[in-house]
């Protein structure tokens, strides 16, 4: 990669890591301040239930006004959330055995109806990340594929081992090069438009009934793996293919990636 336009790169990262951390900030404080309103109008909802208002009218908006409340204080949480990816405990992870584990998890979670297909790595996938946040980029990741085959498809997950060059192939993000351990999850849904594939990361964009919390999942997908160092590609061609770039520990093995 020319000088020129690795510094560019550098420089997109760095102000992308610094947007997020301030993004976390200010979600933090305002998520903070607004759970402290919503508990408030619980605890206000909850004495007009308990004194049993006679007129049946009034008990139920007393209800929806608690049950409003309770959803504004889970949103609230999402945004706490956030903050949370700004401070990872780094560890080494082993993303066959996370990746392999995740996955009987959401097997046991969706039943039998979506078959989940796996192909891992023969090569060590090692890497220095945050457990936890791994494992809900995952579950994020197989829950929208899992959606997106309504519940009856077929979903596969790979992992792998790539050296991105200084020129990447097509549908590779133009990154920083060297190895990286790819996840891989393509799902044989309907797809996404160019237009809806543009918008995927924005906050609280959804294509779903709208809901506390909804349209943050890929949010926190991409904060999460940029925090990580990482990068993330989706392409929507026959279903959606998403791509996790993570970097790989020093010294790890590299292979080329196999075709698609």
């Amino acid at each position: 990669m020319e000088t020129d336009a690795l510094i560019r790169l550098l420089r997109e990262e760095i102000y992308e890591a610094k947007r997020f951390e301030v993004l976390g900030r200010v979600a933090s404080q305002m998520a903070h301040d607004f759970n402290n309103l919503v508990q408030a109008v619980i605890s206000h909802a909850q004495v007009l239930e308990l004194e049993g208002i006679a007129e049946t009218e009034k008990r139920d908006s007393a209800t929806e006004l608690r049950r409003a409340a309770e959803q504004a204080g889970m949103l609230a949480g999402y945004l706490l959330n956030f903050r949370q990816i700004d401070r990872p405990e780094m560890t080494e992870i082993d993303l066959n055995a996370l990746t392999s584990e995740g996955l009987d998890l959401f097997q046991r979670s969706i039943g039998k109806n979506v078959v989940l297909k796996c192909a891992l790595s023969g090569s060590p996938c090692r890497v220095m990340a945050d457990r936890r946040h791994l494992e809900r980029v995952l579950f994020q990741i197989l829950s929208n594929a899992s959606d997106a085959t309504s519940g009856r498809g077929t979903i596969s997950v790979t992992t792998a081992v790539r050296d991105l060059d200084a020129t990447p192939d097509e549908g590779c993000l133009c990154v920083q090069p060297g190895p990286y351990a790819v996840l891989s999850v393509q799902d044989n849904g309907s797809g996404m438009s160019d237009e809806i594939r543009e918008r995927v990361f924005e906050p609280f964009f959804t294509t779903k009934e709208p809901s506390p919390g909804k349209g943050l999942g890929l949010c926190f997908v991409k904060a999460i793996v940029t925090r990580h160092k990482g990068h993330i590609h989706i392409e929507s061609r026959s279903g959606t293919l998403v791509q996790i770039f993570l970097p790989l520990l020093e010294g790890e093995a590299t292979g080329a990636l196999p075709e698609r």
